[in-house]
């Protein structure tokens, strides 16, 4: 399948099982991969789909924003590429990961992606594969993203400029 095709499945999985498995309450997403003619800042500025939580808590005073970008492959052979376009994000994101499609790969085959784990180790990239775009339950975490410290103008500019304005209506709601 495209890559285009997995977006909005992927979205809906994530929804379901990212977000509870996470204790993620308040949140938005938005698929941010295309976005017309709006400016970006570059080649590998715009994550496919991003995930914005606003979390609480208990012995920390105030809500933090805790932005979470998925960069989506279709298959390994265009995985490598994702692994820096990920990696980019993580100047706006605090958590940055790679998702890829390896249903290429049977059940109980071994999917060859060493080079792609021990990348991620290194580079603190967060590493997911799934083979049903749509159910979470296909979904592995392989690698855990690295909670990332961007420099909170680069958050915010990222927001402005990549989600949509009821999403950040919608974001100024939850942090009110």
């Amino acid at each position: 399948s495209t890559e285009r095709n997995l977006y909005e499945p992927f979205q809906a999985a994530i929804i379901s099982g990212y977000v509870k498995d996470n204790r993620i309450k308040r949140f938005i997403s938005e698929i941010t991969a295309s976005q017309g003619r709006r400016s970006t800042g570059g080649k590998w500025t715009r994550p496919d789909f991003t995930l914005i939580a606003v979390r609480t808590y208990s012995f920390t005073p105030g809500k933090s924003l805790e932005v979470i970008t998925f960069e989506v492959k279709p298959d390994l052979s265009t995985a490598l590429e994702g692994v820096f376009e990920a990696l980019a994000h993580s100047v706006f994101a605090h958590r940055s990961y790679l998702a890829v499609d390896t249903s290429e790969f049977e059940e109980k085959e071994e999917v060859p992606d060493e080079r792609i784990v021990q990348e991620f180790g290194r580079l603190g990239v967060g590493y997911i594969t799934f083979t049903k775009p749509a159910d979470y339950n296909t979904y592995e975490i392989v690698t855990s993203a690295k909670l990332n410290n961007p420099d909170p103008y680069e958050v915010d500019n990222f927001i402005t400029t990549q989600m949509s304005t009821d999403k950040q209506e919608e974001l100024r709601d939850w942090l009110r």
